[in-house]
């Protein structure tokens, strides 16, 4: 789907999707993906958006901030957010994102030992290597490959 919203490029899409129950009980599954080129002065600011929220910064830069707490982020770095908390993003400049938004039994778990080590946002030293791997889930979307939630699960778990 194209995203019409204000500040995000025409070239920008997305993907929704629901997952089965068995999903939702045993793994992690997506909620939204996709690949967005913020344009400059973008800014998104929620109170609870129920998922967790992986970006992979590709180009440019922004400001992620979560509880209040304020994180810059620029190419090669990822942002881990828990959207069930106050959360915004937001640039002067633009940026581009590779995302998923994501969820299952043990995201929270994930989300609290990875952001203890590392912070919602932090550079990893294996940057293209996750960014194939989410880009396979994305080009999947894309495609219209049936969706095969164990096997997304498991690629999220290796993201």
């Amino acid at each position: 789907m194209k995203s019409c919203e204000k500040f995000v490029s025409k070239d920008s899409d997305y993907y929704f999707y629901t997952a089965s129950q068995t999903a939702q009980n045993l793994f992690f599954y997506p909620t939204c993906l996709g690949f967005f080129h913020y344009l400059p002065g973008y800014c998104l600011k929620r109170t609870n958006y129920d998922s967790f929220l992986l970006m992979l910064i590709t180009d440019g830069d922004c400001q992620i901030t979560v509880n209040g707490t304020t994180s810059h982020a620029g190419w090669g770095n990822a942002a881990l957010i828990d959207c069930y908390s106050p959360h915004q993003y937001e640039s002067e400049t633009g940026w581009k994102s590779l995302w998923i938004h994501f969820d299952g039994p043990l995201a929270r778990a994930y989300y609290e030992q990875i952001t203890a080590n590392f912070g919602t946002v932090f550079l990893h030293s294996n940057f293209h290597g996750i960014y194939h791997m989410l880009e396979k889930i994305y080009q999947d979307f894309a495609n219209g490959i049936p969706v095969n939630e164990p096997q997304i699960s498991t690629r999220i778990t290796a993201i």
